[in-house]
């Protein structure tokens, strides 16, 4: 982005080029503390701090909100976050979204604190990919590691990660699984890297984000394989 003092014309930029220039000079520093894993961390209103004025700057405003989405039993926040270009409002936004399981319980939360937990975990993932921010250490502030202090616990990007760990399975049902996915008419067209991703909601969604692919039994992959089946093409994976 251009620094001087001088107004800058933005309308002579499109919205990926406004995107780029907000993910260069984004500076979105780890504030928060998580006093029992003993490391620092950054929210969802810490990165949206940073980005509205970087936003505007450009000619450009984010809009983000959630959707409670039901898988099964459980529920899921679904956080999607906007791009939007005010000098050229005919342009397509740019979107990126990310889910975050309610837990069934948490210790010291009552439901809203457990819903908007979630809430806070799923957008603040949902702007990092939006905004090329890699947070591969924290999971939000309410991790208590256990109340045991030691090392904390690494956590990898959850959009990346879960296809990489099933391709180190030799469990031959995933690619069986994987297959089905793919083929599945709900899926048809879908670029290979959407495929992926949606993969690993799915994974995520049926399993948990708890359990590695890599970890998972005959059981686990039979489920994964159930849940194929009944994919219908309104479902959000």
């Amino acid at each position: 982005m251009p620094e001087n003092k001088q107004a800058v014309d933005t309308k002579q930029f499109n919205i990926h080029q406004k995107l780029a220039m907000v993910q260069q000079v984004l500076k979105a520093p780890k504030n928060q503390r998580n006093k029992f894993g003993n490391y620092n961390y950054r929210s969802a209103e810490d990165i949206l701090e940073a980005v509205k004025p970087l936003a505007i700057s450009t000619g450009a405003y984010v809009k983000i909100w959630d959707d409670i989405v039901m898988v099964g039993s459980r529920i899921y926040v679904k956080a999607t976050v906007e791009f939007h270009d005010i000098d050229h409002p005919e342009s397509e936004p740019i979107v990126t979204t990310a889910f975050a399981r309610e837990e069934e319980e948490k210790k010291g939360m009552d439901g809203s604190q457990v819903t908007g937990a979630s809430s806070s975990y799923a957008r603040k993932y949902a702007l990092n990919g939006m905004f090329c921010i890699d947070d591969t250490r924290d999971s939000d502030a309410t991790n208590d590691h256990g109340k045991g202090g030691g090392q904390p616990e690494v956590k990898r990007n959850p959009v990346a990660s879960a296809v990489q760990a099933a391709k180190k399975e030799v469990n031959p049902k995933y690619k069986e699984v994987w297959k089905a996915y793919c083929d599945h008419p709900a899926n048809e067209g879908v670029a290979t890297d959407k495929l992926k991703d949606g993969f690993n909601n799915l994974r995520i969604a049926i399993i948990g984000k708890e359990k590695k692919a890599a970890d998972y039994t005959d059981e686990d992959w039979d489920k994964l394989a159930e849940a194929v089946k009944e994919l219908q093409s309104d479902i959000p994976f």
